[in-house]
């Protein structure tokens, strides 16, 4: 991911206004992007500490969900059993949907 191009050095200052790591920081560290921002400009946080400090808050998002992956991928048959609730319960609701909607319209 590119992060502030002129910045060379760990320690040289940055620009984090221009770097799309610390746009990603903005949103998922949102608690912690003051101090973000300042080490970044002060040059006492370099571009890989901030991209592994965005990868670790990253994979501690995904890793419910890939866990959930992994569970329902062992088990097609519930995805399967999921899958045909939800289609049960579309249909009923697109039926009443229907219904009220020729009721309104004046056919049925």
């Amino acid at each position: 991911m590119v992060t502030d191009p002129a910045r060379i050095h760990p320690t040289d200052e940055g620009h984090p206004e221009v770097c799309t790591v610390f746009s990603y920081q903005c949103i998922f560290s949102e608690e912690k992007k003051a101090e973000i921002e300042k080490k970044c400009r002060e040059g006492k946080m370099g571009c890989v500490e901030c991209k592994k400090m965005l990868h670790e808050k990253l994979s501690g998002l995904i890793t419910p969900i890939r866990d959930k992956y992994k569970d329902l991928k062992k088990n097609p048959e519930k995805v399967n059993k999921i899958l045909e609730d939800g289609n049960r319960r579309a249909s009923d609701q697109a039926s009443s949907n229907l219904a009220a909607f020729k009721k309104e319209m004046g056919y049925g």
